[in-house]
């Protein structure tokens, strides 16, 4: 999302403002809606409508829902790690096969051992105690910092939200990163 501004010059001189968001995928390559325009006001006060509720629900078991959130992404890392192995081997029979080159093969091959290797750093640290216990410090921090609208809340946007999806008309979905119900 990007600010488009506009404004109109009044009669004394003054000029009227308007910050609008605007999908800088649309502008870019048209892969997205044309949404009604939405102010940055609005947005930021929903936005911060939507953190406190769900804050509110999550409050009192904030560690649960990180340990449990993690131990989902865990589990979806360790499938797809499973997943590149019978895809590994199945490289090697095509190989065997005739199928593909050796370079190919290889190439394909290295791709997989660093996805592997990707998943299992992932993993390292999504199960690493100390670092699960700096991020509920962080998030509930933010959460804190909340209540005070008139700063700037990016930062707090940024440890809260992983995610943000906003629809034609205008709806809004929010990926939290402290929830229990996101997948």
């Amino acid at each position: 999302m990007i600010i488009m501004q506009s404004w109109k010059k009044k009669k004394d001189g003054t000029k009227t403002r308007w910050n609008y968001l605007k999908c800088s995928q649309y502008r870019r390559s048209n892969d997205c809606v044309n949404h009604v325009p939405i102010t940055y006001e609005h947005l930021r006060h929903t936005i911060i409508q939507e953190l406190k509720k769900e804050s509110d629900k999550v409050n009192f078991n904030l560690e649960e829902c990180l340990t449990s959130n993690n131990e989902k992404k865990i589990k979806q890392l360790e499938r797809k790690m499973e997943a590149n192995k019978l895809k590994k081997t199945k490289l090697l029979d095509v190989y065997l096969e005739g199928i593909i080159d050796k370079v190919e093969y290889e190439e394909k091959r290295e791709n997989l051992i660093k996805d592997n290797e990707n998943m299992e750093d992932q993993i390292f640290l999504l199960s690493n105690q100390a670092a699960n216990e700096v991020n509920i410090k962080y998030i509930q921090e933010a959460l804190d910092s909340l209540n005070n609208t008139k700063q700037d809340l990016f930062h707090v946007f940024q440890i809260l939200i992983e995610k943000g999806i906003i629809y034609e008309d205008g709806q809004m979905d929010l990926r939290y990163s402290f929830s229990l119900n996101h997948s």
